[in-house]
């Protein structure tokens, strides 16, 4: 379960995380927007209320004062950014920016354990930061075992090159932040950016979170005390949740669509090694009907038609049991239905009872009459995935 940022800086709140001065206001309360704009003093930043990335670059974030906020606030209510609809807007004070910071912890699926990780850099351009120079970008798994102290949290502000007041501060925060992640059964927390202002003071100027969707039932009423929003997906990912599809955006730029015990995380990993990010995850809870996978190649191909970064598909199918007819004529339909802007690779491994109706040469010939590439391994599928992503 996603939260939009207004949730997460409440959750942030409660936890003594310093935020700037903020409000959430519907999209048709601009009189009382128009109120709280007086209290911060005649200036602050409008932002949407998005759970898609990409929200600043997409002209999301505007600031407003009393000579504009209505112009703004009526051209910004209905902007969709990546599919997703504004759910509303949180209006904040504006900071006096010295620095920008990058504090992240999710699940390192190679570890299977908590990774924090902390940047000298943040705002929008994070990720090419990541990609580039590392020296002050700081990875830390977090061991079960052990307890995240202030020495830790010290480590890894020096290694930021943080020193003195701002050090101090910056680690005090790792710690609480560590302890959201703990508490509220977090997947993703996210500041980004972590501000440093001219007066020394540190805010989370932006915040992320996904709870893990299993354990909400013990976050309930945290949730209720906090959530004002309904639907806590984007459009595909609750259009995937009424299918009995596990369906996640990831903002990379390769689709992924894979059929088999164990593949959809290590296909997720693959695509990294081969230079890419991946642009979604998916997997099915209600088996390999016909149905189901033609819906899971509709989602996946929805979301390369709202993603212009997504540069191609890769299908790997590994069977023993399930018949690969139900699922090579799943995909087929839903390729047939949508189409497809960008190239579709494919791996299909089969044996035994799940050739009963398909081999795998009528597979194969089944996905060339739609436009979809064969490779024979994955090696040689990630090899071309990695030339076209090279490729302008």
């Amino acid at each position: 379960m996603k939260l939009l940022e207004y949730e997460a800086k409440s959750i942030f709140l409660r936890q003594t995380i310093p935020v700037p001065k903020f409000n959430f206001f519907q999209r048709d309360e601009l009189a009382e927007g128009i109120e709280y704009l007086k209290e911060l003093g005649g200036k602050a930043v409008l932002k949407t209320q998005v759970l898609t990335g990409g929200r600043g670059k997409a002209g999301g974030i505007k600031f407003v004062d009393k000579s504009n906020i209505r112009e703004i606030w009526n051209e910004l209510k209905g902007l969709e950014i990546n599919g997703e609809s504004n759910q509303g807007f949180l209006l904040e004070e504006p900071l006096d920016i010295k620095k920008e910071l990058y504090l992240g912890i999710t699940i390192d699926l190679d570890s299977r354990m908590p990774l924090f990780i902390a940047s000298a850099a943040g705002g929008m351009d994070v990720e090419e930061h990541f990609k580039g120079e590392t020296d002050q970008v700081c990875r830390r798994n977090l061991l079960p075992s052990e307890e995240f102290r202030i020495y830790h949290a010290l480590d890894m502000g020096i290694a930021m090159g943080l020193e003195g007041k701002e050090l101090t501060q910056a680690a005090a925060l790792m710690l609480r932040l560590y302890q959201v992640f703990q508490d509220y059964d977090c997947e993703l927390v996210e500041i980004n950016p972590l501000v440093i202002t001219t007066e020394g003071q540190i805010f989370a100027a932006d915040a992320k979170m996904v709870i893990n969707d299993d354990a909400l039932f013990r976050q309930q009423g945290v949730l209720q005390s906090i959530v004002q929003v309904g639907s806590k997906g984007t459009p595909l990912e609750e259009e995937a949740k009424q299918n009995d599809i596990h369906f996640v955006e990831l903002g990379g730029n390769v689709a992924a669509l894979s059929i088999g015990a164990g593949l959809n995380m290590t296909l997720l990993d693959m695509i990294k090694l081969s230079g890419g990010e991946p642009a979604n995850f998916i997997d099915t809870k209600g088996g390999a009907k016909p149905e189901t996978i033609e819906k899971m190649t509709e989602i996946v191909l929805k979301k390369i038609e709202q993603d212009p970064k997504i540069r191609c598909m890769l299908i790997t199918i590994s069977l023993s049991a399930t018949q690969l007819k139900s699922l090579v004529n799943g995909i087929v339909r839903g390729i047939e239905k949508r189409g497809c802007s960008v190239p579709i690779l494919a791996v299909i491994h089969a044996t035994d009872a799940s050739l009963r109706e398909m081999d795998l040469d009528t597979a194969e010939i089944e996905f060339a009459e739609v436009g979809i590439k064969n490779f024979p391994q994955l090696k040689e599928m990630f090899a071309y995935c990695s030339q076209l992503l090279k490729t302008e």
